[in-house]
């Protein structure tokens, strides 16, 4: 049995989300201990112990620890089960986090699956439902021929969540990732403010106020939500040709709709400066998993280096004999990143 240590790194859901998808993918058995140790509410809160659930379920797994709070989990995996699942994790809980935990796991099913979540769509500290389905997916569609669609029925914002979403996903063999130099200086940038339960002055002063200075032809698109709670968010996505970025921000009781589209504005410059990088820093950690269970060297450069990925690319080696090496590299004054990954 693989022995884990939560408390590693950044110390947050991830591991478990990791350690999750790779015991059923690999079928190890692991254990884990010190369940996000370093969070202000520690162990398991009920969008981990969905994951927990799910893929137990999924993959016909026996369990230990899986309770509210608890710090400590066993997990034996047995055969991945493709078909029609639905999981309501009864909080503002990501379900764009559940549906990564999930998601290479089904498209290591020997049939087409389909599952309904229920949640948060919109929340801090995960992808927004557009981040997910625009960037997040497609560059798995278009770099490593993974075979998905994710469609969001309803927002779910927090604190309530309700909100509503479809993954379909098929058998799929993950080509390696390439993804070393844009293939467009300029991207093509849309800007989407998307609001709930609000004055649809608030969305329009959120795509108002996302300036694109030396972007042309930027395309803005506003857009009501079905939700049981107000909300807001700007999603911005870049598209570079051969690589996709995106940047989000979401707004909060006492939060100006400006502020809440400079911030995610912020963000794409941030990143659109540095021309050598071709992955966003979010997308980085997220591809570093499909990357190793991939046939084949996997390279590609981004902006930064997040603690998450530093805690994912370790957590994977727990399950995976791969290694994820990563060079800092300075080219005309612009520092980035080029990540190796490959089997040992």
């Amino acid at each position: 049995m693989i022995e884990i240590d939560g408390s590693t790194g950044e110390s947050g859901g991830q591991i478990l989300r990791t350690a999750l998808s790779l015991s059923c993918i690999t079928g190890k058995p692991f254990s884990i201990t010190n369940i996000r140790s370093k969070r202000p509410k520690p162990g398991l809160q009920p969008q981990h112990l969905m994951c927990v659930n799910a893929l137990a379920k999924i993959s016909n797994a026996e369990v230990r620890g899986d309770v509210i709070g608890s710090q400590t989990l066993e997990f034996w995996p047995g055969e991945i089960e493709s078909g029609e699942y639905s999981f309501d994790i009864g909080t503002a809980g990501s379900i764009t986090l559940l549906a990564q935990c999930l998601l290479p796991v089904l498209a290591k099913g020997d049939a087409k699956s389909k599952v309904v979540f229920r949640g948060g769509t919109h929340v801090q500290y995960s992808p927004v439902a557009e981040y997910f389905s625009e960037v997040f997916l497609q560059t798995l569609l278009f770099q490593m021929k993974l075979d998905a669609t994710f469609k969001l029925i309803n927002a779910g914002w927090f604190p309530v969540g309700g909100g509503e979403a479809v993954l379909e996903v098929a058998p799929s063999e993950f080509s390696p990732i390439q993804l070393v130099k844009r293939k467009e200086a300029i991207p093509t940038v849309s800007v989407h403010s998307i609001y709930s339960q609000l004055p649809a002055t608030v969305g329009q002063r959120q795509l108002d106020s996302a300036f694109m200075p030396g972007v042309p032809n930027v395309v803005k698109k506003l857009e009501e939500r079905k939700a049981k709670c107000p909300g807001t968010c700007v999603f911005i996505k870049a598209d570079y040709g051969n690589c996709l970025a995106g940047f989000s921000s979401l707004g909060e009781k006492g939060k100006l709709a400006e502020t809440v589209a400079k911030e995610a504005a912020e963000q794409f410059k941030t990143f659109d400066c540095i021309k050598n990088a071709c992955v966003d820093p979010h997308l980085a950690d997220q591809l570093l998993l499909y990357a190793a269970i991939s046939d084949g060297k996997s390279i590609f450069t981004t902006s930064e280096l997040t603690k998450h990925f530093e805690t994912n690319a370790w957590t994977i080696s727990c399950f995976l004999p791969v290694e994820v090496k990563t060079q800092r590299k300075v080219e005309s004054s612009e520092t980035y990143f080029e990540v190796n990954v490959k089997e040992k």
